[in-house]
């Protein structure tokens, strides 16, 4: 599966639409995708609201789930990247929309320190990040004897 959007179309619409702090919210949604691996961030989790006046503002963030895919290929990609992407590609997003460097790192470690904070419901499993509860449950299989040995494959995990 290949990417189907661009979080620099997202932020495009976003500033067409709205305001800069709902910019800011796209980009600090978009970070949050890719640092939680969140692959499933195609184009109907991105949605906007009208008000009475008329008046569009981004909606509430939904759908913003761990949901590994296949080669861990987002479907939203950062500047034509949907896997690999780094700091540096966020970075680069940001200065095109005009998000100061200041405002950008702050936008980036924030959302480093949210996910870094629920890092251990998370493991590292064969060099691919996999659910706690995904290695618990095998775990489990295999004392109970239902299971010789596991190898965790595609279930609940993303690449490092």
């Amino acid at each position: 599966r290949i990417p189907c959007l661009d979080y620099t179309h997202v932020l495009a619409l976003t500033a067409r639409l709205t305001s800069a702090a709902d910019v800011r919210e796209q980009f600090r949604r978009a970070a949050f995708n890719y640092s939680i691996g969140n692959c499933d961030d195609h184009a109907k989790n991105f949605a906007f609201l009208m008000d009475a006046q008329g008046r569009w503002s981004v909606s509430p963030a939904y759908d913003l789930v761990t949901s590994p895919a296949l080669g861990a290929e987002h479907m939203t990609s950062v500047c034509g990247l949907g896997k690999g992407v780094e700091r540096g590609d966020f970075l680069e997003l940001a200065s095109r929309f005009r998000i100061g460097r200041s405002e950008e790192t702050a936008i980036l470690d924030v959302v480093a320190d949210a996910v870094g904070s629920r890092w251990p419901l998370f493991l590292l499993h064969k060099g691919r990040v996999v659910k706690r509860s995904t290695l618990v449950a095998l775990a489990l299989l295999k004392k109970e004897g239902a299971v010789e040995a596991f190898d965790v494959g595609s279930a609940g995990e993303s690449e490092a």
